[in-house]
C-alpha cells in the first residue's frame, strides 16, 4: 500500500522523498524489526526505537520513517545517500494506530470487539467472555492478553516482548491475522497504559467491560484520578 494512502485525510507534512512510497512490509516502532519496505515510526522514548533509531531503522531498509513533531529532525547526514520519504506528524502514536489499521484493511470492523479493561481481573473476564462464546454459540474467538494471543487453542506466535496490550502495529497485525482465519469475535485486555498510548485506536469496539479501580499502576498515571482517565479512555470513542 501507498504511504499516501495509509495518511490520507490526516494532518502530516512530507519532508522529503516520494509519498507514493510503497510499504510493503508492515509498521514497527522496534529498529530490529525493520525490514526492506517497513514504514518506521520513531516513537519518542521508545526503548527499542525512537527519532534516534532512524539512521539503522534505514540501514535495515525501511521504505519510509514518520517523525514526531515534538522530536528534533535527524541530522542531514542521516538522509545521505537515501531517496526514502519523511513525514512530519503531530503524534506518531495516534498516527501509527491509524496507518497499521490502514495497513491490514481496518480488521476490527470485520470482527466483534469485547475490550475489558480493570485493574485487576481482566484475564479472568476475558476468559469467562471467551468460554461463553465457544461453549454457547461454537464460535471461533480469539484472544490478546497477558498470556498472549491465539485463536481458539492455537497460539499466535509473537516476540516475548510484545505487551499485554500490544503496541498499535502488533494489535493491528493480530487482528488482520484472526480476521483472516475466520475470528467473529476477539476478546481483548485492555491495560490503562496501552489506552493512554493509543494502542487500541482504531480497533473498533463493540462492547467495553470495567472490572475494578484500585491503587495500583500510580507510577505511571501520578495520581487516581489519572488513572481512571485512562480506563474511561475505552468507553469515550
Amino acid at each position: 500500500m501507498k504511504l499516501s494512502a495509509l495518511l490520507a485525510g490526516h494532518d502530516h507534512e512530507i519532508l522529503r522523498g516520494d509519498p507514493e512510497t510503497a510499504i510493503t512490509a508492515g509498521t514497527c516502532f522496534d529498529t530490529h524489526r525493520v525490514s526492506p519496505g517497513s514504514l518506521f515510526i520513531a516513537v519518542p522514548g521508545h526503548r527499542e526505537g525512537g527519532p534516534e533509531s532512524v539512521g539503522p531503522a534505514l540501514a535495515r531498509g525501511a521504505a519510509a520513517v514518520l517523525l514526531d513533531a515534538g522530536a528534533p529532525e535527524p541530522p542531514v547526514s542521516v538522509w545521505a545517500d537515501t531517496e526514502v520519504c519523511a513525514v512530519r506528524v503531530r503524534d506518531t502514536r495516534v498516527t501509527a494506530s491509524l496507518v497499521a489499521s490502514r495497513y491490514y484493511g481496518e480488521p476490527g470492523r470485520a470482527m466483534d470487539m469485547v475490550a475489558v479493561t480493570g485493574t485487576n481481573g481482566k484475564t479472568s473476564v476475558s476468559y469467562m467472555v471467551e468460554s461463553v462464546l465457544r461453549l454457547a454459540e461454537g464460535a471461533t474467538v480469539g484472544v490478546i492478553g497477558t498470556a498472549g494471543s491465539r485463536i481458539g487453542d492455537e497460539p499466535i506466535p509473537m516476540p516475548r516482548s510484545v505487551l499485554t496490550t500490544p503496541e498499535a502495529p502488533d494489535f493491528q497485525y493480530l487482528l488482520g491475522r484472526m480476521r483472516d482465519r475466520g475470528v467473529g469475535t476477539v476478546v481483548l485486555e485492555a491495560t490503562s497504559m496501552g489506552l493512554l498510548t493509543h494502542r487500541v485506536d482504531h480497533a473498533h469496539t463493540d462492547i467495553g467491560i470495567f472490572t475494578n479501580l484500585t491503587q495500583d499502576h500510580l507510577d505511571d498515571h501520578g495520581t487516581m484520578e489519572n488513572y481512571r482517565d485512562a480506563k474511561l479512555r475505552l468507553f469515550q470513542g
